[in-house]
């Protein structure tokens, strides 16, 4: 199962983005696909947040727009909603205290506690250092490969190795 970051439907959702098309390729093959594939609630969330705040875009996507998009991503029967269990405030704790994440980092800590819970390895994003989609095989052999200039993304990777270690 793979999960996917908030920029993808950013990307696939903005037709100014030079990822557009390849963004909305990606995301229909997921959705009209029959492999499991992963938006973490957040994500959700969080691309509702972004493409309709006016300081953002202009002009915002309209409310109703966004949510139509969701609601039609939601209906994919092969979209698996990741959403936090059992253990994810234990996992959230041990990942955040281990990383010392504040502010907004912590965002990302809740993404990297929900594929943690989830036990899933993949997460289909935007590697800055490259115009091009990538599939982040978040392990601690591949930090390497992925220090990319984006604090964002090491910071992923990072708390997906402290993750994988509790």
């Amino acid at each position: 199962m793979i999960a996917v970051d908030t920029n993808m439907f950013i990307y696939a959702h903005g037709e100014e983005f030079p990822l557009h098309k390849k963004a909305l390729k990606k995301i229909k093959e997921l959705a009209e696909g029959w492999e499991p594939w992963s938006p973490p609630v957040f994500c959700l969330t969080e691309f509702l947040r972004i493409v309709t705040h006016p300081r953002l875009f202009y002009p915002p996507s309209d409310l109703r727009d966004a949510l139509e998009v969701l609601n039609n991503l939601l209906k994919s029967p092969s979209l698996v909603l990741l959403r936090p269990g059992q253990n994810f405030w234990a996992f959230l704790n041990d990942i955040v205290m281990k990383a010392d994440a504040r502010g907004n980092l912590v965002f990302d800590a809740q993404i990297v506690t929900l594929c943690k819970e989830y036990g899933i390895r993949d997460l289909l994003s935007e590697d800055r250092a490259s115009p091009d989609l990538r599939i982040s095989r978040c392990t601690p052999c591949d930090l390497q490969y992925h220090l990319c200039g984006d604090q964002r993304y090491i910071f992923i990777i990072d708390l997906w190795s402290i993750g994988r270690q509790i």
